[in-house]
Parts: C-alpha cells; sequence; structure tokens
C-alpha cells in the first residue's frame, strides 16, 4: 500500500510540477547565487518537483543547516518536510569585468597590466563558505598582479628581448599557479581563461635599460677597433718597407738602362735600333709586374680596412708573401729546413701565384661585403 501511495504521490508532483516550464535566473553583476526562495515541503507528499534549467545548480538548504545539490531537476522524493530554502547557481561560463593595476618592479620600474579572467562555478555547495565570492576571487587576482610584478626584475617581466612587451603566458600561468594554492576558491571557481589585455613598461626605464646595453656594446666595439688599428698600423708599416725597396730597385734598373742607352749609341745605328727594341720589351714586361704588385697592394689595402680583416687574415698574409717573392723578397727563412724546392721558389716567385692569392682575396672581400 505504501508503494502504491508513493507512486501516486510522484504522479501528482510530475503532473503539477510540469505544467512550469525551468527558467533561466537572471543574476545580478558580480553574483553568481541567487536570492533564496523559501518553501513549505508538504509532510503528506513529502516530495517537490524541480524545475531546473541547464545553466543553473540548485542548492537546497534544509531547516538543521544541511545544504543538498541538485544538477538537473524533476521529481525529488522523499524530501524532508517543513521550511526549505532553495538558491539557484550560475553554471555558465563567465566573464568578469577588467582588472587593472600599476606597479614598480623589483628594480623601480613601474609597469601597467590589465588582464579579464573566464571562469565558472565548479563547486556550489562551498560557495555558501564564501562571502562575496565573484568580488574575493577579482580582489584575489587584482592582489596576485601587483605580487607578480612586485617580486620581478623588468626584464624579467619581458619577452623576445623587446623592452616594451610583457611575456602574456607568464603572467597568466602565474594567476593560475596562485589560485590553484588558494583554497576553498579554487574548489568553488575554475579559471578557464587569463587574458592579458594591456601590458604597458615604463618608459624612462626602458631608455636607460637601452642606454646600458648600448654602452656595454660600444666598448665592445671600441676595443676590437683599437686591435683592427694595430694590426693595420702593422701591415701598413710591412707595406711602406715594400714600396721603398721597390722605389730603390726601380731607380737602380732606371739608372743601368741609361748607361746602357749612352753606350748603345755609340755603336751602329741597327745595333742602336735592336737594343732599343729589346729595351722596350724589358719595360714593357717591367711594368706588367710592377701593376701587378699595385694591384695586390691595393686589394691588402682594401682588406685591412674592411670590418672583417680577421676573417681574412689568413688571406692577406698569402698575398703578402706571394708579393714578397714576386719582389724579390727573401722569404725562405720562413721556410723548414731540407725544402730545397721551396726555398727555390720563395727565392724566384711566381707571378701566377700572385695573380691567384689576389683574386682569391678580392673574392672573399666582395663576397663579405
Amino acid at each position: 500500500m505504501g508503494d502504491i501511495f508513493d507512486n501516486l504521490g510522484k504522479l501528482w508532483i510530475s503532473y503539477q510540477g510540469r505544467k512550469y516550464s525551468a527558467e533561466p535566473y537572471s543574476f545580478q553583476k558580480n553574483k553568481v547565487v541567487s536570492e533564496p526562495f523559501t518553501f513549505n515541503v508538504s509532510y503528506f507528499l513529502q516530495g517537490i518537483y524541480l524545475n531546473l534549467h541547464p545553466t543553473l545548480y540548485a542548492v537546497f538548504i534544509f531547516s538543521n543547516g544541511k545544504r543538498q545539490r541538485f544538477d538537473e531537476g524533476g521529481v525529488i522524493m522523499p524530501f524532508p518536510p517543513g521550511v526549505t530554502t532553495l538558491h539557484y547557481i550560475d553554471r555558465t561560463v563567465r566573464q568578469g569585468d577588467q582588472i587593472k593595476v600599476t606597479e614598480n618592479t623589483k628594480d623601480a620600474a613601474k609597469v601597467t597590466l590589465a588582464v579579464i579572467v573566464t571562469y565558472r562555478v565548479s563547486d556550489p555547495i562551498k560557495i555558501f563558505e564564501i562571502q562575496q565570492p565573484v568580488e574575493t576571487l577579482l580582489s584575489r587576482i587584482q592582489a596576485d598582479l601587483k605580487e607578480y610584478i612586485r617580486t620581478h626584475q623588468y626584464e624579467d617581466l619581458i619577452s623576445n628581448g623587446n623592452f616594451q612587451v610583457i611575456d602574456s603566458e607568464l603572467v597568466a600561468k602565474y594567476i593560475k599557479q596562485q589560485h590553484e594554492n588558494r583554497y576553498p576558491l579554487s574548489k568553488v571557481f575554475a579559471l578557464i581563461e587569463v587574458s592579458v589585455q594591456e601590458k604597458e613598461g615604463d618608459p624612462l626605464f626602458i631608455e636607460k635599460l637601452k642606454s646600458l646595453k648600448s654602452q656595454v656594446v660600444d666598448g665592445e666595439t671600441k676595443i676590437k677597433i683599437q686591435d683592427l688599428n694595430q694590426k693595420l698600423a702593422t701591415q701598413e708599416a710591412e707595406m711602406q718597407k715594400i714600396q721603398n725597396r721597390y722605389k730603390a730597385d726601380l731607380d737602380q734598373q732606371k739608372a743601368q738602362s741609361d748607361m746602357l742607352i749612352q753606350k748603345m749609341r755609340s755603336e751602329q745605328d741597327m745595333e742602336l735600333q735592336r737594343l732599343r727594341n729589346d729595351l722596350q720589351q724589358a719595360q714593357d714586361a717591367w711594368e706588367q709586374k710592377q701593376k701587378k704588385w699595385l694591384r695586390s697592394m691595393e686589394v691588402i689595402d682594401s682588406a685591412v680596412k674592411s670590418p672583417y680583416f680577421r676573417e681574412m687574415e689568413g688571406a692577406v698574409s698569402a698575398v703578402v708573401n706571394e708579393l714578397k717573392r714576386s719582389t724579390g723578397v727573401d722569404t725562405s727563412s720562413d721556410i723548414p729546413e731540407g725544402d730545397a724546392e721551396e726555398k727555390t721558389k720563395a727565392v724566384t716567385g711566381n707571378d701566377e701565384n700572385l695573380d691567384t692569392v689576389t683574386e682569391r682575396l678580392r673574392s672573399l672581400l666582395d663576397r663579405k661585403k
């Protein structure tokens, strides 16, 4: 008989409850808990029909203070008779207002951060343990933002070497970690997303950082320039020696040519013409050598003045050595004992070798440019 009565009661409660459709509840700003709905449950039927919209949780608070959560509507039997209070809890994903703070970093740089937090209620029972839960959540996040800025150096907040851009991922990760360690707030709310809207650094501090880094770079550059100037001075002194030797040799050759011409003038006209022709050929060959030497020295000079000289130093040395050999400077002392063939090459020189190493250096210099 009792089962029959219970079934009839369920049918009656269901019939009466289905007359009304489940309606969404309109929550006020920053509110996720509805105002209380108080009603009496009959001692006769001891059951209710809950019309619950899918965007809501339902939490009943009984006269003894016990709370019970419902995620779906329908007939609820048995239900404690007497005075009962009902609260609706928002179960949708919500987006809070923008939270904006301006604070100084550990190294006294002023930073502005603004975030928007997307959240939802995950435990509608524990929400009653917190007064003003949404305001509490947002105020804690605001405090986290201030703490995040105060406990970091400015350069720890930026990304990709850009002094102006704050790393949004680091900010969001920090806020989520802080929230997970905060009980019972972390049980009540689940943070879906932390979106960084504004991220602004201190312009004066940024300029100071840039100036400091520029000074460091300038100091390193000055040291490199001094090293290059020293090497350049050494190379120029060596080139001057080569030019002086070349000029002395040229003067000596010219004097010998003048004496030969004076001697040949007294001989027969035919012999004089032949000797003049021979002399002209010798001068042509000498000019060709002279042009090759000058061209090599021009390439050496360009390489020495190049900012990439350090990378081409080996090629420059090769041209200088071949130039010494071509002009008659004895470089055989740099060749190991017993290598007679190499010593002969060093003394006699080779114009083809000089052309080869010169063109190699010129090609390397053009690529660097």
